[in-house]
């Protein structure tokens, strides 16, 4: 028998501790010690009182796709409370910003197209770590491709690994087959680690993009918040993507000397679900269609 009670911090260090274990409900309920209905009960009531996110946080580098944050062309002033979930907003300028994937084999004619628009951008960046709970996690440098079935999961999952049961049900597949794809996925190495957090429009934080100049070693492991690390490709310019409050600013896990001025507000995590068909490689003309709408709409 199972303990009849479990903590948010405990489901969290669970989640962090134990996915290369399986992410089914089983594995984790055995590991946390706990029954199965008192797991789903502890999801349901943290997922829908307490704004619990747990995401999959993909290996960039090994599926081949960049992140670009781009300014998004908008007339009238914009406030953080009129902003949609997921537009980043620069207090400094008053000017909003997305954060889009795009296949590596096509950064240099995005780039070019964003120069011809005069659109500001920053990247590529790629991502080099991701801290969930006390383990910060490293991707893998071994390039893969997934399965179209494996690249639509994994699309899904990174918008919620809460929704497990719904994302199997939605692709015509059995929790079983389901698991299975997230099992080659992990063995593929196409997925950093998972990222579990509160939503900030229920802890009253905000999601920050921090841009800063410096090595890895100013990434803190033992911050409390999650985050996620984006490095530069051919740059030393890099970015921190954290929960943080709203007065503070500094995120604590770099030291303020090697901050940069730039500092981008979300009302959510600020990275994105990946969309499939980035995952599942539709053809230049789909991907830039799919920035395209990212960018205008």
């Amino acid at each position: 028998m199972g303990r009849r009670s479990l903590t948010l911090d405990q489901l969290i260090h669970g989640i962090c501790s134990n996915w290369r274990n399986g992410i089914g409900i089983t594995s984790l309920a055995d590991a946390l010690g706990v029954s199965r209905p008192t797991l789903y009960r502890a999801v349901r009531t943290f997922r829908d009182e307490y704004g619990l996110v747990v995401r999959l946080i993909p290996n960039t580098r090994a599926l081949g796709i960049s992140i670009y944050i781009v300014r998004v062309k908008r007339g009238s002033a914009v406030s953080v409370e009129k902003m949609r979930g997921d537009y980043i907003y620069d207090f400094s300028n008053n000017a909003l910003y997305r954060m889009i994937y795009v296949p590596s084999e096509y950064g240099e004619a995005l780039e070019a197209f964003l120069r011809e628009m005069g659109a500001k951008y920053y990247g590529p960046f790629t991502i080099a770590a991701v801290k969930c709970g006390s383990s910060l996690n490293f991707p893998a440098r071994k390039r893969a491709r997934p399965t179209p079935v494996e690249a639509r999961l994994l699309s899904m999952l990174t918008a919620s690994m809460l929704e497990f049961k719904e994302a199997a049900e939605s692709l015509g597949i059995t929790l079983q087959q389901a698991k299975a794809a997230v099992d080659r996925l992990i063995r593929k190495n196409l997925i950093v680690s998972p990222i579990a957090y509160q939503s900030p429009l229920k802890s009253g934080k905000v999601g920050v993009v921090k841009y800063f100049h410096g090595p890895l070693e100013d990434f803190a492991v033992g911050r409390r918040e999650p985050a996620i690390l984006l490095r530069g490709e051919g740059s030393d310019l890099s970015a921190v993507l954290t929960i943080d409050e709203i007065g503070n600013l500094f995120a604590a896990a770099l030291r303020q000397s090697r901050v940069s001025g730039w500092t981008h507000l979300s009302p959510d995590l600020p990275l994105p679900p990946v969309p499939q068909e980035i995952l599942l490689r539709t053809g230049r003309e789909a991907a830039i269609r799919e920035i395209l709408l990212r960018l205008v709409r």
